[in-house]
């Protein structure tokens, strides 16, 4: 039974993360609010010389091709009496690559979070009473790491940021179509270093909240199902 404990202790604390960070990533690229508040805290209006209809239109056009089955992002931008491919043929590129990524991520946060679910059932009708020791212990060893993990990310990008985005390409492309221009190529106008900078930590942020969340309700099942 010690083995078996062991076991369900170290496979939440594997999944449970993977399943947070994911599901944080979808959540935060399919929100509104983050693309508007880029375009404030960058200037990407000015910067771009697109309106604000415009780049929302434009973020929509993203969001989209990221889920549907469209091989090549050709990103519309309509003007008074015209309209306009926005991106070039090596940022469409890019974009293939991107996707990939972002279908992986999107098909993780649900694989994983009904892996998490399911881990904490048959915690639950293996360990019955035990239950909830099991999974608070699962729950405070997982953030304790990952709480680790986040405070090095953290001075690791107040220190050298361009270092991790540079790492983080190299490890995720086969190729240099992610090094683009930022006076001529739209995407990194749109989408600023400091952009992906402040998503990470946000990221690590939620991820943490929803920790203390998950560890709070285990206590207080705990608590409530102990008498």
């Amino acid at each position: 039974m010690i083995k078996l404990k062991i076991f369900f202790v170290s496979l939440a604390c594997v999944i449970i993360p993977i399943s947070l960070v994911t599901s944080n990533i979808t959540y935060l690229t399919n929100s509104d609010w983050l693309y508007s508040y880029n375009w404030w805290r960058n200037d990407i209006a000015i910067n771009t010389g697109l309106s604000i209809d415009q780049l929302n239109n434009g973020s929509e056009q993203i969001k989209n091709y990221f889920i549907n089955d469209q091989e090549k992002l050709d990103l519309i931008i309509k003007d008074d009496k015209s309209q306009r491919s926005l991106y070039n043929e090596r940022e469409i590129s890019h974009m293939i690559d991107v996707k990939y990524i972002m279908k992986t991520v999107y098909i993780n946060a649900i694989v994983f979070t009904f892996l998490l679910i399911l881990t904490f059932i048959s915690i639950v009708f293996i360990f019955r009473r035990e239950s909830f020791d099991i999974l608070t212990t699962s729950i405070k060893i997982s953030s304790f790491i990952f709480g680790l993990f986040v405070i090095i990310l953290i001075v690791a990008s107040l220190t050298d940021f361009t270092w991790l985005f540079t790492q983080f390409h190299l490890i995720s492309f086969s190729n240099d179509l992610w090094i683009l221009d930022p006076r001529t190529d739209y995407l990194i106008m749109m989408f600023p270093e400091r952009f992906f900078l402040e998503t990470t930590l946000m990221i690590g942020f939620l991820t943490l909240i929803e920790y203390a969340g998950l560890y709070t309700g285990s206590r207080l099942c705990k608590i409530r199902f102990s008498h």
